[in-house]
């Protein structure tokens, strides 16, 4: 009886973090179709090269993020695994489903027409939906997946090569904006940062563990490998 419970808890809260993650891929799309597009906002990852493909060649915003996620899916199949690659599996193709229900929505770009209230609001879904994704265990998938792979191969923490690929991915969109609206982007990634860290961590409880041993390679692959968790290499002298 006690494992026909478990059993029923366990799919309750898988059930419960599906559900999250479907929200999560549809408060970011929201707030991509109300604030971002319609402001010409830059943006990093996936939507910012969504968004230049759209500029450059009239390319769907959803298409251009879907055909970006499918390839960095794959990309993240066959070089961080299986177990990886299940974690962003959904929002590999809800994100862009999304988007792609929104275009055919036409007013909802036409419901705010401040840039002010764009870059605070925006941030915020932005935050909110990376956010609870994230809070789940998954990933938003598309250009999260390069750092992690760098990580993986250089020990580049995640974080650092993320910032890094997202300014460079604005920078590409800057030709198509003001700096005005540069600026308003730039408070808008500030807002995402300080939600999207609020709704993922709040509330959690994380143990640091640090291991010192000379088979260092043997044991960072065997933790990306068996239980899914970040590493941090760093070298250290006696």
């Amino acid at each position: 009886m006690g494992k026909l419970k478990l059993t029923k808890e366990t799919l309750m809260k898988e059930a419960g973090s599906l559900v999250l993650i479907v929200l999560g891929n549809f408060i970011l799309s929201l707030g991509v179709m109300m604030f971002i597009s319609p402001m010409d906002f830059v943006s990093g990852g996936a939507t910012g090269l969504g968004l230049l493909f759209e500029k450059m060649f009239g390319l769907k915003l959803s298409i251009g993020v879907g055909i970006l996620n499918v390839i960095m899916f794959v990309i993240g199949f066959f070089v961080l695994g299986k177990r990886f690659a299940a974690t962003t599996l959904l929002s590999t193709f809800l994100y862009p489903g999304f988007l792609a229900i929104m275009e055919g929505i036409p007013a909802l770009a036409t419901l705010n027409t401040d840039p002010i209230v764009a870059a605070v609001f925006g941030g915020v879904c932005i935050g909110v939906g990376v956010g609870l994704v994230i809070r789940m265990g998954s990933s938003t998938g598309g250009m999260d997946i390069p750092p992690i792979i760098l990580q993986k191969y250089t020990g580049i923490a995640v974080a650092i090569s993320m910032n890094a690929m997202d300014l460079i991915i604005m920078c590409t969109q800057m030709p198509y904006s003001s700096p005005q609206k540069i600026m308003y982007s730039l408070m808008m990634l500030v807002v995402t940062t300080v939600v999207m860290d609020k709704v993922a961590m709040v509330g959690v409880t994380q143990t640091q563990v640090m291991v010192i041993s000379s088979k260092y390679q043997e044991i960072n692959k065997a933790i990306h490998d068996n239980i899914d968790r970040g590493t941090t290499l760093l070298n250290a002298t006696s």
